[in-house]
């Protein structure tokens, strides 16, 4: 435990106070674990609506090449 303490009022530390000290890390750990899980889902639904959107463009733009004969202006 020595290598622990690196300073003897370290050694002298209030244990109920270490307690209250590490349930406040523990509940802002949660906070921010929550928080990261909000913004995974949310961005799974944007990168998903984006690679909807991206895919229908593709096949949009293939299905436009046809009529490229027809809306280009005549070589004069």
């Amino acid at each position: 435990m020595d290598e622990v303490f690196q300073f003897h009022e370290d050694m002298q530390a209030d244990i109920p106070s270490l307690d209250k000290d590490l349930q406040e890390f523990l509940i802002k750990v949660k906070e921010v674990h929550i928080l990261f899980d909000d913004y995974v889902a949310q961005y799974n639904q944007l990168y998903t609506s984006y690679s909807y959107a991206i895919q229908h463009m593709a096949e949009l733009t293939k299905e436009v090449r046809v009529w490229d004969c027809f809306w280009k202006e005549p070589n004069l």
